[in-house]
């Protein structure tokens, strides 16, 4: 469960020992040091027994939720187990996941990236960014969709293969034992010769669904 701004600027004003700029200077966090430095808790206070009795059940659930997504991003490649500090925010970029803007500007100090690379990161959230719009547009868009019948009713389908079957072999000679069939080519001029469009392998698809439904074999 995502963290507000507002939340994760109390969780750094209630964790007094949470100090970004001294833990920016070591020379590698682990995954659990991650999860807790991204919710503004003092790795080293292991247990956060002192914060337990400040009404922070859910922030403490969002810790253990946060510990195991580091650990299994280790486990997965995407950070060392003994990760750069710059490293790991780059993967909490790339994955969206909040922490603390004081921790940014601490690696970033210590850390010090290049023009490029600022450029890129920030391309590449405000690309996270755009995509995550899209795809929220795209649900709400699918919303307003009338449901399509995807299914036609069998005593229909069933009228429209007998049909098919029966024009491809009436009006076309269709013969369904000839493996390479010409009449898939002359049902597409034909339907040309009306300005209507469909590709010879769908039409033979259809007329062969049709005949094998039907049960028509080569008639004489």
């Amino acid at each position: 469960m995502p963290l507000s701004e507002l939340e994760l600027l109390d969780l750094k004003t209630s964790t007094p020992r949470y100090q970004p700029n001294l833990w920016a200077k070591v020379a590698f966090w682990s995954p659990d040091e991650i999860a807790a430095l991204s919710l503004g808790y003092d790795p080293t206070d292991a247990s956060l027994d002192s914060y337990k009795g400040r009404n922070w059940a859910g922030r403490l659930e969002e810790l253990d939720h946060r510990k195991r997504a580091a650990r299994r991003a280790a486990e997965a490649g995407q950070i060392g187990e003994q990760c750069a500090p710059n490293e790991a925010i780059e993967w909490m970029d790339k994955y969206d996941i909040d922490f603390p803007e004081a921790l940014r500007v601490a690696v970033n100090e210590y850390y010090p990236i290049t023009d490029r690379e600022r450029v890129n990161a920030e391309v590449t959230r405000h690309l996270v960014f755009l995509v995550k719009k899209l795809r929220a547009e795209l649900a709400e868009a699918r919303k307003s969709l009338p449901e399509a019948d995807e299914d036609i009713p069998p005593k229909t389908k069933a009228s429209y293969e007998k049909i098919i079957a029966a024009m491809a072999h009436g009006g076309y000679g269709h013969d369904p034992a000839v493996m390479r069939s010409d009449t898939p080519t002359a049902v597409a001029a034909d339907m040309a010769d009306l300005g209507l469009e469909l590709s010879q392998p769908v039409i033979s698809k259809h007329i062969r669904d049709a005949c094998r439904s039907q049960g028509f074999a080569k008639r004489s």
